[in-house]
């Protein structure tokens, strides 16, 4: 009665992928492969499918040129929003360039590319 009973206790847990999983960017603004004007400035917003802590990540903007320019990341409105601004850029080819700190105690880390008009 014990061997079945800690089988599927055991393929319960294994199953589970959910808790341990790394954050997944749902949504960027800029939205991905997007065209955007930034003459008033760049309002950058990355939402996760769990909750992440801006105070221990990191944001930047790839410039054309391959330097980046580094935001600071402040908490969303929701828990598992990041959300940044930047100064106006002139027309050229982007990045948003995110390492943000999972619920799980890992770092998830990526790009979203913009172009600005």
């Amino acid at each position: 009665m014990i061997r079945p009973l800690v089988f599927v206790v055991l393929a319960a847990l294994s199953s589970s992928t959910g808790a341990w999983a790394h954050s997944v960017l749902l949504t960027a603004r800029p939205a991905a492969n997007s065209t955007i004007s930034a003459v008033g400035g760049v309002e950058v917003s990355l939402r996760f499918d769990s909750r992440v802590d801006a105070r221990r990540s990191s944001l930047a903007i790839e410039l054309p040129d391959g330097r980046k320019l580094r935001l600071t990341p402040l908490q969303g409105d929701e828990p598992g929003t990041v959300k940044a601004r930047a100064d106006a850029l002139p027309a050229g080819k982007y990045k948003i360039v995110y390492e943000v700190l999972s619920i799980d105690g890992h770092f998830a880390r990526g790009a979203s590319p913009f172009t600005v008009e």
